[in-house]
């Protein structure tokens, strides 16, 4: 045989070993279950709501509706899926310890069906959840926004699952929105009232369902919001002031401004960043927040501070608020260069 036969040969064999499916692991059999739930016996919350949450939409695409059960109990006949940090998932060596922070666990076997995760910071059972949505979404389920009318939902009879074994833990170590925000008005005002009269869907579980969650603490704004109460009355020089020597931030103490000039203040954010990540049980997944808290009013005017800008910096309009001679708040604008080359030099 010429070698080009034989490639041409190989070609072909292989081509057609690619189009042989794996034989699937059936959990619904014509609208019949052929699968039950199992949990921990003691099941955190946001496991039973990961069972809840399959049983729930397997019924949706088949019209079969899964049994759940806990461990201890068993199911008979029926091929077990494994929910949350069960004894059977430890004894297959999948718990806690073997898993990355924030990392979901799927097995598919013949005989058995593992969904398990590792909670990373947030809400015990979130892992277990977030491996759960996985499994529903090879099955071509999506949720595109909150409320019903977001929801895809395939339809079919016979439910089955390719056999895998799959690891995975988010490249993004916090994933959050600020849901309770009033988007919805914000949406309205962009196309001219064209929502006005319709209430916005509950938000929900679709949160969950969008796998939020954190495997880090990471803190950001207001980083400095109590340094008013701890230390303005013995240490006023630590704060910002005015060229006519006011804090222009004053009508909002929890959003203090700093005199980044001052070694002290650079004395004290270390010395509590040192016992922050003293008292963290995992130092490497903490983060200490040094950005300035929120707000535009009142930054530092002082010589000092004022050298750590860049001269040539694009001009900026910021608020000061000031007391005039009645004693009473006003504020008023002024113009400054941008004070970004101030924060970087602080942060570095």
């Amino acid at each position: 045989m010429s070698a080009t036969r034989l490639h041409i040969l190989i070609v072909l064999v292989v081509s057609c070993l690619g189009l042989v499916p794996s034989r699937a692991v059936t959990i619904v059999k014509e609208a019949e279950p052929a699968a039950a739930f199992v949990v921990p016996d003691h099941a955190a919350p946001k496991v039973k709501a990961a069972a809840e949450l399959m049983r729930e939409t397997i019924r949706k695409i088949s019209g079969a509706d899964l049994a759940v059960a806990p461990e201890s109990q068993g199911v008979a006949s029926l091929l077990p899926i494994y929910i949350g940090p069960t004894k059977f998932a430890r004894e297959k060596g999948i718990d806690m310890q073997s898993l990355r922070s924030e990392q979901i666990a799927l097995v598919v076997s013949d005989n058995y069906i593992i969904l398990t995760g590792h909670d990373g910071i947030s809400e015990p059972g979130t892992g277990t959840f977030n491996a759960a949505v996985e499994l529903l979404q090879r099955l071509g389920v999506r949720w595109l926004w909150p409320g019903e009318s977001g929801e895809v939902i395939p339809h079919l009879p016979t439910v089955e699952l390719a056999r895998l074994d799959y690891r995975y833990a988010p490249v993004l170590q916090k994933r959050a929105m600020r849901l309770g925000q009033p988007g919805w008005e914000v949406a309205e005002r962009l196309v001219k009232n064209k929502f006005e009269g319709i209430k916005p869907p509950p938000m929900g579980d679709w949160g969950d369902k969008m796998r939020l969650g954190s495997g880090r603490e990471i803190r950001g704004g207001h980083s400095f919001g109590d340094w008013y109460k701890k230390y303005f009355k013995t240490k006023p020089d630590l704060f910002a002031r005015g060229e006519d020597g006011q804090f222009g931030w004053i009508r909002t103490p929890d959003r203090s401004k700093l005199c980044y000039s001052n070694p002290e203040v650079l004395e004290l954010v270390v010395a509590e960043a040192r016992e922050y990540y003293g008292t963290q049980t995992n130092p490497e997944l903490a983060c200490f927040p040094i950005g300035p808290t929120d707000g535009s009013a009142g930054w530092c005017m002082c010589p000092k501070c004022k050298a750590m800008d860049n001269p040539n910096g694009p001009m900026v309009t910021s608020n000061v608020h000031y007391r005039d001679e009645q004693g009473n708040i006003r504020s008023r604008s002024i113009r400054h260069v941008a004070l970004t080359d101030r924060h970087a030099k602080f942060w570095n």
